[in-house]
């Protein structure tokens, strides 16, 4: 190789290392940029979250029947996550096994996404669980499961989601009175996506609110139905009420004898009721 030869490939080197430092330099400088515009989005999609979980909790909180507003609910925290699909997914018996199964309440999807009863016809009227232990068992005692499809353990329910059209879920599960009721279900069916611990932490709110909304209903059917039985027991009673008067009032001075003896000289009933 002459003289001239090895000087023109030494500079042609050197002329890629500096134009691979500046390419690397400016890849370092994006990613700078990208991670600065990065966070105010990340930011600003927190505060449209934190927003809805309020207007979801105000929702629960009017409403004498929570069942009634959970399209609402699913459309709203849907939205504000940026999931494909959102459910409200209870814990139930299956109607013909008694076995542990899931029932979807109410869903959400964005459009163009199809609901999943429409895809999974096992969730009519309810779903067994059995081929989900991996993931239903960590909710059954209230930890979040924030996993990408692709990575279950288990092929049969790695192949219900991806015919669902997901691939990857968040689920938080609602806890009412320390146990398991059911789940929320966040669904990607695009890029796979994990929920950071910020977003997470938001909609544990959300979980909390429908879990507060359930025990409240409880307790409110638990009262109208004391107050029925409270009524019937009086419509089928003989008995009465009555409200009497001493004129003059006895003296408690008085032996007992003599007590009982104005007593019945010196009552007079004022007022009585049939019940």
């Amino acid at each position: 190789m002459s003289h001239s030869t090895f000087a023109q490939l030494q500079q042609e080197n050197d002329r890629l290392i500096t134009e691979r430092d500046r390419l690397q330099s400016e890849l370092a400088q994006l990613k700078q940029d990208n991670d600065r515009l990065r966070q105010p989005r990340s930011q600003s999609q927190q505060a449209s979250l934190l927003g809805a979980i309020a207007e979801v909790a105000n929702l629960l909180l009017r409403s004498p029947d929570y069942t009634t507003v959970l399209p609402d609910v699913v459309r709203l925290l849907g939205e504000a996550s940026g999931s494909d699909r959102c459910a409200i997914i209870q814990d139930v018996l299956h109607p013909t096994s008694q076995e542990q199964a899931a029932t979807i309440l109410s869903e959400w999807c964005m459009f163009g996404i199809s609901e999943t009863i429409e895809i999974t016809s096992e969730f009519v009227p309810a779903s067994p669980v059995e081929h989900f232990r991996e993931i239903y068992d960590p909710l059954s005692q209230g930890e979040i499961q924030n996993f990408l499809v692709a990575n279950l353990s288990n092929q049969i329910a790695q192949h219900i989601f991806q015919e669902q059209g997901n691939t990857s879920m968040l689920m938080v599960p609602i806890m009412s009175k320390g146990k398991f009721w059911g789940l929320i279900g966040f669904d990607s069916c695009g890029e796979p996506r994990r929920f950071d611990e910020a977003e997470i932490a938001i909609l544990r709110i959300a979980a909390d609110s429908i879990a507060a909304a359930i025990e409240r209903q409880a307790k409110d059917e638990e009262l109208r139905k004391s107050e029925a039985l409270y009524r019937s027991l009086f419509e089928i009673s003989n008995e009465g009420i009555y409200r009497w008067q001493l004129d003059p009032p006895v003296s408690l001075n008085l032996s007992i004898e003599e007590q009982v003896k104005q007593f019945y000289q010196h009552y007079s009933i004022q007022q009585s009721g049939q019940f």
